[in-house]
C-alpha cells in the first residue's frame, strides 16, 4: 500500500476522498457480514440446536471464525484504502508514458493465433445470451473484488497461506496493475477506434452492440463512460483506462490459487470462473489475449515467489524460536 501511495504521489493523482474509503469499507463490511450470517443460518438449520444462542456461544468452529472475523477488520480497512489509491493511480496511466503499445499487441495477437483471438472465439461464444452471461461474470468479479480477501483470511486454515494470499494480492495490483500498466500503456480493443481512429475491432463492437439490443450488456455503458471521461480529460477515481496487463485475469487467477487450498469444490468453481474471465476479457473488447497471458505469467511468478519467501521466513522464525529454548 505504501508503494502504491508513493507511486500515486509521483504520478500526481488527486488526494483520495475519505468518502470513497468509507463507502468501500461499508460495502465490504456489509458483504462480509451478510455472507457470515448466511453461513451461520445454514449451520443452525443443519444442526437445529435447542438454543441458537448457546450454540453460537459454545460451538468451537463458530467461536474460531468469530475471532478470525474480528482479526479481519484491519484487512477490511487496508483493502478499503488500497482500492481507491490504486484507482487514482490507474487514472494516470497514459500520462507518464503515452498509449503507444496497441498496434504492437494487435500484431502480436495475430502472430500468436493466426488471426484476432476474438474471431477464434466467436463461433463458440458469439451468441447474445452467452455474451450476456459473460457480462454477468464481469459484474460478479467486481463484487468479489471487494469481499474475497477478508473472506479468504477468515476461512484460511493456515496463517502462512493467508500471508501469501494477502501479499500476492497487493503486489499484483502494484506490479501488474501499476508498474507494467504504465510501462506498456495501451487502451485495448474497444477503445482503439474512438481514440486513434483504428477500425480494426469495429466488427467486434458491432456484434456487442447488436447483442446488447437483445440482452443488456452493462460493460458497454461503462466503456462509453470511460470514453467520455477520457475525451474530456477527467481523471477522477475509477476513470482510468489500461489494457496490458489484465487485472481482471490476475485477480481471478489469484482467487483460484487461493480457494483451491480451501476445498476441491471451491477450486473447481473459481477455476471455471478464471477461465470465463480470461475468455471474457477478449470477448468484451476490453483486452488483447496477450494481456491475459502476461497477467497469468506475472501473477504465477508473484504467487510462487511470495509463497517461497513466506515459508522461508516462517521457517527461520521457528528455527530461531527452537534455538532459544
Amino acid at each position: 500500500m505504501i508503494l502504491t501511495v508513493i507511486f500515486g504521489l509521483y504520478s500526481g493523482f488527486r488526494p483520495i476522498s475519505p468518502q470513497g474509503i468509507i463507502a468501500n469499507l461499508f460495502f465490504q463490511g456489509t458483504g462480509v457480514l451478510a455472507i457470515s450470517m448466511a453461513a451461520l443460518l445454514i449451520g443452525l438449520a443443519v444442526h437445529r440446536p435447542p438454543s441458537p444462542f448457546d450454540f453460537v456461544r459454545t460451538h468451537p468452529f463458530i467461536r474460531h471464525k468469530s475471532r478470525r472475523l474480528v482479526q479481519a477488520i484491519p484487512i477490511l480497512i487496508a483493502v478499503s484504502v488500497f482500492l481507491p489509491a490504486f484507482s487514482a493511480m490507474k487514472s494516470q496511466v497514459g500520462t507518464l508514458y503515452p498509449y503507444d503499445w496497441d498496434p504492437f499487441f494487435i500484431e502480436l495477437d495475430v502472430a500468436i493465433h493466426g488471426t484476432d483471438p476474438w474471431r477464434m472465439l466467436q463461433p463458440f461464444i458469439g451468441y447474445p445470451f452467452i455474451t450476456f452471461l459473460i457480462a454477468m461474470a464481469y459484474q460478479i468479479w467486481i463484487l468479489l473484488l471487494y469481499i474475497m480477501m477478508p473472506l479468504l483470511c477468515i476461512w484460511m486454515r493456515s496463517r502462512t497461506l493467508a500471508s501469501q494470499v494477502l501479499t500476492s494480492y497487493f503486489l499484483c495490483w502494484f506490479v501488474i496493475g501499476g508498474l507494467f500498466a504504465n510501462l506498456f500503456a495501451s487502451v485495448g480493443p474497444c477503445f482503439v477506434e474512438p481514440f486513434f481512429g483504428d477500425r480494426h475491432f469495429v466488427p467486434l463492437m458491432e456484434y456487442l452492440n447488436a447483442a446488447n439490443a437483445q440482452y443488456p450488456l452493462m460493460f458497454l455503458d461503462v466503456q462509453a463512460s470511460l470514453i467520455e471521461w477520457q475525451q474530456k480529460g477527467e481523471s477522477e477515481l475509477g476513470r482510468g483506462i489500461s489494457a496490458m496487463p489484465s487485472m481482471h485475469v490476475s485477480v481471478a487467477l489469484l482467487f483460484f490459487l487461493a480457494t483451491r487450498k480451501l476445498s476441491q469444490a471451491a477450486g473447481w468453481f473459481f477455476g471455471a470462473f478464471f477461465l470465463i474471465i480470461l475468455i471474457g476479457s477478449v470477448h468484451t473488447g476490453y483486452h488483447y489475449a496477450v494481456d491475459g497471458y502476461a497477467s497469468i505469467i506475472l501473477t504465477l511468478a508473484i504467487w510462487f515467489g511470495v509463497g517461497w519467501f513466506v515459508r522461508r521466513r516462517i521457517g527461520r522464525t521457528k528455527y530461531a524460536a527452537n534455538r532459544g529454548r
